[in-house]
């Protein structure tokens, strides 16, 4: 379902990324198993629309309206599959939206304007979030150098 690159993504950027894991499984095998049925439902009913097509060309001669039905049929079909295609996949991405691991900076944001912390915590938010220059660590930036603290660097 998914390449070991964006299972290794998703691991960076969820906090639980086993669990959302599963259920993203669940999601989709859930979503396939009424595709199923939906399809089964309208195999049954285009063998029906066939069955009755058959009858009412030996009776009154025209099998029209059984050629309609069956149309109309497999229409529904076809938009009911998309439509849980497309519920589907919104289910997936709300999933992994909501397990998303809050970024630092952005934490550390969301505090300050809520008011918890002040300007000095802020800043001392945001240079635990960052690291400091002399120590090398932090966690914005992905490799652990803010373009601030390069320039600061060299």
């Amino acid at each position: 379902m998914f390449s070991r690159d964006q299972q290794g993504d998703m691991a960076q950027h969820v906090r639980y990324p086993r669990v959302v894991a599963g259920l993203r499984a669940v999601v989709y095998l859930f979503g396939a198993a009424v595709a199923a049925v939906l399809l089964g439902a309208t195999a049954a009913f285009l063998a029906a629309a066939v069955v009755v097509g058959a009858l009412t060309a030996l009776v009154a001669g025209s099998g029209t309206p059984a050629l309609v039905v069956g149309t109309v049929g497999l229409l529904v079909a076809t938009l009911s599959v998309t439509l849980v295609a497309l519920g589907t996949r919104r289910a997936d991405r709300w999933l992994v939206q909501a397990a998303r691991a809050p970024d630092p900076l952005e934490r550390v944001a969301d505090s300050y304007v809520a008011g918890d912390i002040d300007e000095t915590g802020l800043e001392r938010e945001l240079e635990r979030a960052l690291g400091t220059p002399e120590d090398g660590t932090g966690t914005a930036g992905g490799d652990g150098d803010a373009p601030e603290r390069i320039l600061l660097q060299e």
